[in-house]
């Protein structure tokens, strides 16, 4: 019998399995195993005798490096999907936190039509609110973002209360938004002297939709059935 010609370790690229031109690696009975060393075809050898010490088999098969690498991929994957679970979850915890119940004075001035001031006095007065010196606030911009849409941002406080106040915009007498004052503005909260708890959520922002020219009558009102109003405005 002709012993095959020994083959050459560094001629086979262990990264991608492909042989080197010429040489041709074949399984024998089977898929080769990684961690077993490799026989050509045409030679037999005892297997044992190849475990025993001493014995340095012709050609002993590494572990590729890319098996290497994915032996340590599943315990990152799980890692890395983990966190990016925990930090998913506490955000939509956040995100997801129930709106604030509406008193019933808020749905009766909700569901009233207020075109102008006159109107307001009176809607103000069937549902129950009081006008209060306590409620402070200010529109800092309405800036027009497209034909039909502006930007409203500005603050609101109740400086008694402390609670966030819930903030109704009538656009030519129709309710057609309503927000609750949810975010920071130290500037403002120093001004006032209000607690960490009530400076917290005193700003506003939203967009709407409005057209120019149409008016807009914007009313904070605080869950202790009190409000305050910002006058009448005009889209721009």
């Amino acid at each position: 019998m002709t012993r095959s010609p020994a083959l050459d370790p560094d001629a086979v690229d262990l990264c991608d399995h492909k042989p080197s031109p010429g040489r041709h690696i074949r399984t024998i009975n089977g898929p080769i195993d990684l961690d077993e060393p490799l026989m050509t075809r045409g030679t037999v050898a005892d297997r044992s005798s190849l475990r025993r010490p001493g014995n340095t088999p012709a050609l002993q098969r590494r572990r590729p490096i890319s098996a290497r690498r994915k032996s340590v991929r599943p315990g990152l994957i799980w890692f890395v999907g983990g966190l990016i679970f925990a930090i998913s979850f506490a955000a939509a915890l956040r995100l997801s936190e129930p709106a604030r119940t509406p008193t019933r004075a808020m749905t009766t001035l909700a569901g009233a039509t207020i075109p102008d001031l006159r109107r307001l006095m009176a809607a103000v007065k069937a549902a129950g609110l009081r006008g209060t010196p306590d409620v402070k606030g200010a529109i800092d911009e309405i800036t027009r973002l497209d034909i039909d849409h502006v930007m409203l941002k500005g603050w609101a406080a109740d400086i008694s209360g402390g609670a966030p106040l819930a903030v109704m915009v009538f656009v030519d007498g129709r309710n057609t938004l309503t927000m609750d004052a949810a975010g920071g503005r130290p500037e403002i909260a120093t001004e006032l002297g209000l607690s960490d708890a009530a400076s917290a959520n005193i700003s506003f922002q939203a967009n709407l939709v409005c057209s120019q020219g149409q008016k807009l009558i914007i009313v904070a009102v605080a869950p202790r059935d009190v409000y305050g109003h910002f006058g009448a405005r005009l889209c721009p």
